[in-house]
C-alpha cells in the first residue's frame, strides 16, 4: 500500500533506517529509505502508527545544506563541506527532526574515508 503525506512530517521516524539512495537536483533532494514509521497516520485512519517498507522522502525548495560532524577527539561539532563519499558512507539514521519551521535535520553514522 502507498501512503502520501504532504504535511505533518514530524510524525515520521527514520530511526535505524538506512539510506538506499540520494538524488540531488538544484533545489530538491529525494532520499530513498529502506523503511519508515509514521505515527498518528490519520490519512488511513491508523492512530497506532504504521511501518512502511521502502519510503521516498522528497524535500523541495532547499536553499542550503550544512554538514556537521562530531569530532570524537575533542567532543565538539564541526561544520564542514560535504565529503565526496558522504552519500555512500552515511547510511544509518539515528535521528530526524525539525530544528525550526525551515530547517530539517538528519543525524546518524558516517564512516569517513581513511
Amino acid at each position: 500500500m502507498k501512503y502520501h503525506l504532504e504535511n505533518g512530517f514530524d510524525r515520521i521516524s527514520f530511526h535505524d533506517s538506512s539510506i538506499e539512495s540520494i538524488r540531488r537536483d538544484d533545489k530538491e533532494i529525494i532520499l530513498l529509505f529502506d523503511w519508515a514509521k509514521i505515527i498518528n497516520c490519520h490519512e488511513v485512519n491508523e492512530s497506532e502508527g504504521i511501518v512502511t517498507s521502502e519510503c521516498k522522502f522528497c524535500i523541495h525548495g532547499i536553499s542550503e545544506q550544512t554538514y556537521k560532524f562530531y569530532i570524537d577527539s575533542d567532543k565538539s561539532w564541526e561544520i564542514k563541506e560535504k565529503p565526496r563519499d558522504f552519500d555512500e558512507k552515511f547510511q544509518l539514521i539515528g535521528e530526524n527532526k525539525f530544528i525550526n519551521q525551515n530547517k530539517y535535520m538528519f543525524a546518524g553514522a558516517y564512516e569517513p574515508e581513511k
